[in-house]
């Protein structure tokens, strides 16, 4: 339903007063090459749009909008935030000084959106387009987007992710490897886009043996031990992420989905593994690349990673280069 009139000065400072109200309306079908800040299609309910203000300055402004079918909403975090930037084509003459080209808009558009968001629009985070890393999640939360004229869009409120996936490829390996997103995890966005932070947990489930954490040794003396350690179980790689979401701080724990292994040593071993972030960074690169633990003799000594873990992409490159290298030639087939 839309209601509201066009007034003007003997057509002259025409200005627009405009309200839509609906239940269901496709607000949003863009394209990533349409818009680098956010993309996709949402279709929405909303208690009222406006549309007001002199041609030339519209403010647009959407009150308490919610999903109200199938919607997916692109947040991509390279260019998250950068509303105002547009690319234009330059020539530089070289040898010459040329002045910084500064773009000027005549007309002005800024829009407000208060959302509530619910489980009917899927929020994807793009972390890494070119890999296709990504968080891809649904949940609830009230969020209010504001992005004025030629000024950086910013984003407030609280968002609890109900279920999701946190997608990683690893391209020197061709290998995507996907974590499920824990209930009540959050993303809380705090103005600038680049003040986004994580609270986030995520698992994955690969099922391995135990008995690859014991040596030569440990299995000729463990015989009794060696049936259970022996038969592949289902392995958590449990991942937090937390901190601002252009590099948010990566911690893990390794655990067995059932701990009817508890009392062997290959599980004290595991346990010992996590408390040393070289040995515990190392088998999580190993459940990652190929489901399987490395054997202590292949993790070598010396630190994997130095300083605080902010993508996998380190952890895996570290493990690959320091412990897995016959593993990684089992996996290729290429003893180089």
């Amino acid at each position: 339903i839309l209601t509201g009139h066009f007034s003007h000065n003997l057509f002259k400072n025409m200005r627009t007063h405009l309200n839509v109200t609906t239940s269901e309306f496709e607000v949003m079908n863009l394209s990533s090459y349409e818009n680098n800040m956010f993309y996709g299609n949402v279709i929405a309910g909303m208690d009222s749009l406006t549309l007001r203000g002199p041609f030339d300055n519209l403010r647009l402004n959407v009150y308490n909008a919610a999903p109200a079918a199938k919607s997916r909403i692109f947040i991509p975090v390279s260019s998250g935030g950068e509303a105002g930037t547009y690319s234009y084509v330059s020539f530089k003459n070289y040898g010459k000084a040329q002045d910084k080209m500064v773009q000027k808009h005549k007309d002005k558009f800024s829009v407000s959106i208060d959302a509530n968001l619910n489980t009917l629009a899927e929020m994807v985070i793009v972390l890494d387009p070119t890999n296709g890393d990504e968080i891809r999640a649904k949940g609830d939360g009230r969020i209010q987007m504001d992005i004025p004229p030629n000024n950086d869009m910013s984003i407030n409120g609280l968002y609890t992710i109900d279920n999701g996936t946190y997608t990683f490829t690893f391209n020197q390996l061709f290998i995507r490897r996907s974590f499920i997103l824990d209930p009540y995890s959050t993303i809380s966005f705090n103005g600038p886009f680049s003040q986004t932070n994580l609270n986030v947990d995520a698992t994955y489930r690969v099922k391995a043996k135990l008995s690859d954490l014991l040596t030569d040794a440990d299995k000729t003396y463990l015989q009794s031990e060696l049936t259970d350690d022996q038969t592949p179980q289902w392995v958590d790689v449990a991942l937090q992420m937390n901190g601002l979401l252009n590099s948010p701080k990566l911690t893990f724990d390794i655990d067995l989905e059932d701990k009817h292994s508890q009392n062997s040593v290959a599980y004290q071993k595991l346990r010992y593994i996590n408390t040393d972030a070289r040995q515990q960074f190392a088998q999580v690169g190993s459940l990652l690349l190929v489901g399987q633990f490395i054997p202590p003799e292949g993790i070598g000594t010396g630190t994997a990673i130095s300083g605080a873990v902010n993508n996998l992409s380190q952890v895996l490159s570290s493990s690959a280069s320091t412990g897995l290298t016959s593993i990684i030639n089992r996996l290729t087939g290429d003893k180089d």
